[in-house]
């Protein structure tokens, strides 16, 4: 195919694809319908150079798939407009794109997609040699802000003393570029220079 893809009609599902356009690749809009338009797109590469690669227009268009689908050297490669809900990605890629992701839909998954990373652990070293809120930043690398609620936190031993406690371990905050915690240390290790890991699991835009 040599032009833009726009699908209106609810229910459709197409596979082994070669889209290749100037404008936008896929476009999918389900008007004024009410349901979902319930569209999947398997097997496929998109590749549309100054348009969106996808992009899920307005109010009821629900619940669409793509699965093992290539987007590459778009203005933006997944664009997820107010109104749509439950868009998934599963596998394939979102490379070499202006923007990988705008997402203002809700319920949005995306899971193993090669280029437009959702998920990682990630730790940082924390003193607990002195009392007191401990604040601690992990940078994310991803290119959306991450819900607090993706996000969970463990301690794991550094220095190998056992005189010291904690009380909260919290995520304090998200943005676009960090992920913030805190930890609140109320005994202090006798151990001039002790420190714990601190490690942060984040799963944004997956099933949890």
């Amino acid at each position: 195919f040599s032009q833009m893809c726009r699908v209106s009609a609810p229910y459709c599902k197409v596979s082994n694809f070669n889209f290749v356009s100037d404008k936008d690749g896929i476009v999918l809009t389900n008007g004024t319908a009410a349901g979902a338009s319930t569209c999947c797109f398997t097997t496929g590469t998109i590749r549309s150079g100054t348009g969106d690669g996808i992009r899920i227009e307005g109010v009821n268009t629900n619940e669409n798939e793509f699965i093992g689908v290539d987007v590459r050297s778009n203005t933006t490669g997944y664009d997820i407009m107010s109104g749509a809900a439950d868009t998934r990605f599963i596998g394939g890629s979102n490379t070499g794109s202006a923007t990988a992701l705008s997402d203002a839909g809700t319920g949005t998954l995306i899971t193993d997609v090669s280029g437009l990373r959702t998920s990682g652990e990630f730790e940082q070293t924390v003193a607990i040699d002195s009392t007191g809120v401990k604040n601690i930043i992990f940078p994310h690398g991803m290119v959306f802000t991450p819900n607090v609620k993706s996000v969970a936190l463990t301690l794991s031993r550094d220095t190998n003393v056992g005189d010291w406690s904690s009380g909260f371990l919290w995520v304090s905050g998200t943005d676009a570029t960090n992920v913030y915690a805190q930890l609140r240390v109320l005994t202090a290790s006798a151990a001039v220079g002790a420190t714990v890991k601190v490690i942060a699991k984040i799963k944004a835009k997956a099933a949890q």
